[in-house]
């Protein structure tokens, strides 16, 4: 694993979540508790961007205080030379959308719940965003941009606020693949001081891969199913971080390789890090 430091205090972090694509894929492509809360309260937005090798993608935030603020989403097809505004319509977006790219192109969208909206809607594209087809979550999706994540044959992870669900083809028939508190006590969870659940991935091979924040010195809290249970994807300590780690992003680099933004170190000395997993 390979990490790149960069040091932050807390008026930058936004900039930086605006730029977590670039962290995470080039553009190419918590504290310890008992509630293992979802809800990251260090300010980074839900402002994010994705490459995929159809098109790109970009969710941003617009308004006012006078007007509100809602999200807008924007993309650029693969050799177009210009963005097009395609946010989906007929739902209230003004809590943040959440994107999850298929390797087959396919983009499903996830709407934040709000004031306004008691549910979670998707809407799902296999155009890049020209027509959208409306879709439901079965349960309140968590406020981080890797909240929702493509798995093959069109199955869908799920990061709530208490754990994680899995789909079957279509986003229908949601089971629960693990919560928070299961992977906590598990072997690998153990071993990370697990704390919280951050983001959800699709591995290497398919199969679903879970970011966290960890309380064990230097331990960075990626998780992979296996035929045997749960593993850490690093499970060595890397010296150049420091406690808590937490997971804020998983992606796939240059080869297929997994990559994580991370954010490491307590309250004002935090720092963030590129990650080669």
């Amino acid at each position: 694993m390979t990490t790149g430091v960069v040091p932050a205090t807390t008026s930058r972090v936004l900039a930086l979540a605006a730029v977590a694509c670039l962290l995470l894929a080039g553009c190419g492509t918590r504290h310890r508790g008992i509630a293992l809360s979802t809800e990251l309260r260090f300010g980074i937005t839900i402002t994010t961007s994705v490459t995929t090798d159809h098109a790109s993608w970009a969710v941003v935030r617009t308004g006012g205080k006078a007007g509100g603020h809602f999200w807008q989403l924007l993309v650029r097809p693969a050799h177009a030379a210009s963005w097009r505004l395609v946010t989906p319509p007929g739902v209230a977006d003004n809590a943040g959308l959440v994107l999850a790219p298929s390797a087959a192109g396919t983009m499903t969208v996830g709407f934040l719940p709000s004031a306004q909206l008691r549910f979670t809607p998707l809407a799902i594209s296999n155009d890049d965003g020209v027509h959208w087809s409306a879709g439901l979550l079965p349960a309140r999706l968590a406020a981080v941009p890797g909240a929702l994540a493509a798995l093959p044959g069109g199955r869908l992870l799920l990061l709530t606020t208490t754990g994680v669900l899995e789909s079957g083809p279509g986003a229908r028939r949601w089971s629960a693949l693990v919560t928070a508190r299961a992977l906590a006590a598990s072997a690998a969870g153990r071993a990370c001081g697990l704390t919280m659940l951050t983001a959800v991935a699709a591995g290497p091979s398919g199969s679903p891969v879970i970011g966290a924040g960890c309380d064990r010195r230097s331990a960075i809290g990626v998780f992979e199913r296996t035929a045997a249970g749960w593993r850490l994807v690093t499970p060595n300590r890397h010296a150049a971080l420091r406690s808590p780690v937490i997971v804020l992003d998983l992606g796939t680099g240059p080869g297929g390789a997994m990559t994580a933004l991370l954010r490491d170190g307590p309250g004002r000395t935090e720092r963030y890090a590129r990650a080669s997993l």
